[in-house]
């Protein structure tokens, strides 16, 4: 007959011997203050393994719900995104140089080489010491112009080369000079003009362009042959 598994029970606990205890003393060889049987050290070893293995799914769970939490985050608003947007008058359009009432304006836009004082732009950008760098540039004001570098006699404007802007006050309306400055003589004469119904818009008389080979505006490129100017492409702009 097997010998009984004996116990050894303390005269005066002090309270119920934890789980961590036990196992402490069952794990490190020491010796316990009483004798566990074999059961009991194999019951405290599943409840150690439980107890981890459930915080361990709360701490997951926590990961996850902040992961859902920042999945929930609104995007970024796309007008933070572009920056300001700037209404302004031309004061200043000359070798590169824009200047605005309220300082400067600074862009790669192909528009800024056809400005002229007066005119008024919408620009997207923003500003930095009195510097408005600008992504975008629009022309608002004149709705109807068109810009013109070459040789001045084809206007009656006499003899050098000349830019002159012109506008028009609907698609058909009246054509007006709108500015005009000399320049030094360049190398090939330029056209930019607006197409609409296969008819170019605010085009002052004395230039013959090729017919609108679209709608839209078109930058067109001519060679000057004495009073004359043969045009010899027209690209879409910019």
């Amino acid at each position: 007959m097997p010998e009984a598994i004996r116990t050894h029970i303390p005269r005066n606990p002090t309270g119920p011997v934890s789980a961590k205890t036990g196992l402490e003393e069952a794990c490190n060889g020491r010796k316990p203050d009483r004798l566990l049987g074999r059961r009991t050290v194999l019951a405290l070893l599943i409840l150690s393994t439980a107890s981890a293995w459930a915080q361990g799914g709360k701490d997951s769970d926590r990961k996850r719900e902040k992961g859902n939490e920042k999945d929930r985050k609104p995007e970024p608003r796309r007008e933070d995104e572009r920056g300001h947007t700037l209404y302004a008058e031309i004061n200043l359009a000359k070798d590169g140089i824009v200047g605005l009432s309220a300082g400067r304006l600074e862009t790669t836009s192909p528009w800024a080489a056809y400005l002229a004082p007066g005119m008024w732009v919408k620009a997207q950008g923003g500003w930095e010491n009195g510097i408005f760098y600008a992504r975008s540039l629009e022309v608002t004001h004149p709705t109807f112009f068109s810009y013109y570098r070459g040789p001045g006699e084809l206007l009656g404007l006499g003899a050098g080369w000349v830019e002159v802007w012109h506008t028009g006050a609907s698609e058909l309306g009246a054509v007006q000079r709108f500015a005009l400055r000399s320049v030094t003589p360049g190398s090939e004469p330029l056209l930019l003009a607006h197409s609409s119904n296969r008819r170019w818009i605010a085009l002052p008389a004395g230039l013959s362009p090729i017919a609108p080979p679209g709608q839209g505006w078109y930058l067109l490129r001519g060679e000057a042959q004495g009073s004359s100017i043969r045009w010899k492409s027209a690209q879409p702009f910019p």
